[in-house]
């Protein structure tokens, strides 16, 4: 059998899932700006045209036979759907939360479900997304996360000083309660919290936040030594059905997790994970509650680490069979 070409296409400068996706199914990868980054709406409009020019451009000369894009936005998905139909290539489709739970403009639902329906296939992080979609007649598959702890082994440790250390990966999205986690860090003296991001996007002044540190966009290099040095990570999101990628990232790091009380999230992370409401008090509660009992949940995380990689060569066996790599 010939093998077949892959090229995974991302809008952004980097995408941790988005590269452990391709390294699986040896694919190239290709990050292309990141619209994110910019704060004026129009400046990110306007880029798009600079995105779709390159995007096809990298695709005319790498001609994959199967293209996977990281389906985020409507734009993204509509240049990629035109080439893949216009040169019979298989599309598929790394489907975020934000392609279902998007504001309308960013994202309308009926289009997510029309280019799913049309396309190979469909990677959903959920159940709620999986049955969405093949209900409407639409070929997807669950691949909630994918372990890259080859890439953690060896960063360089880095000393963060005497207090509990706690890495909170934020993006600064509307559904992400970072206030109610700043407010929180005012009532832990003896614990310092990174907040990780580009927060020019929330219009924060770091100086009028002195109880927290913020480290804005830094290097891969950087941020993967920053998750291995603190003794835990926070991801919060106020979407039940929003896959947290920080959460992987703790997990392939081997830090105990704080993450938000939802349904989907619950059913996943099932060790080393501390779940809290998106408040203060309860963002407080949960930091208290691991630091009491941070052995067991050190403890824990490794072997939820273990149990993901292990469930992982199944998923990763159905995927190839389905996209005919085997």
């Amino acid at each position: 059998m010939t093998k077949k070409k892959l090229v995974f296409v991302t809008w952004l400068d980097y995408s941790s899932r988005a590269e452990s996706v391709a390294n699986v199914l040896d694919a190239k990868s290709v990050f292309i700006g990141n619209v994110r980054k910019k704060k004026n709406m129009f400046i990110s409009f306007i880029l798009y045209f600079s995105y779709t020019y390159q995007n096809i451009k990298i695709l005319r000369k790498l001609k994959p036979d199967i293209l996977i894009i990281t389906n985020t936005t409507w734009v993204v998905t509509l240049v990629n759907f035109l080439y893949a139909k216009i040169t019979g290539t298989k599309l598929v489709l790394d489907s975020h939360s934000c392609a279902f739970d998007h504001v309308f403009i960013k994202y309308p639902l009926f289009m997510s479900i029309f280019f799913a329906k049309y396309s190979t296939l469909s990677f959903v992080t959920n159940k709620t997304h999986f049955n969405l979609l093949t209900q409407k007649g639409a070929n997807a598959l669950i691949l909630s996360d994918i372990p890259f702890e080859d890439k953690l082994k060896d960063k360089k440790i880095i000393k963060l000083g005497e207090k509990f250390n706690i890495c909170y990966i934020c993006t600064f999205s509307y559904d992400e309660p970072y206030y109610e986690l700043i407010e929180a860090a005012r009532k832990l003296d003896d614990v310092q919290i990174y907040i990780t991001g580009n927060y020019v996007m929330a219009n924060i002044n770091p100086e009028e936040y002195k109880q927290v540190k913020f480290t804005g966009y830094i290097s891969n290099e950087e941020y993967r030594s920053l998750l291995k040095s603190a003794h835990a990570i926070i991801t919060l999101t106020r979407n039940e059905d929003t896959m947290q990628r920080a959460g992987s990232e703790a997990v392939s790091a081997g830090k105990p997790l704080i993450i938000s009380d939802t349904k989907m999230l619950k059913n996943y992370f099932t060790k080393g994970t501390i779940f809290v409401d998106n408040t203060a008090d309860g963002i407080v509660e949960g930091i208290q509650k691991l630091r009491k009992n941070y052995n067991l949940y050190a403890s824990e995380i490794l072997q939820f680490q273990e149990d993901r990689r292990n469930n992982f060569v199944n998923k990763l066996n159905e995927v190839k069979e389905y996209l005919g790599l085997k």
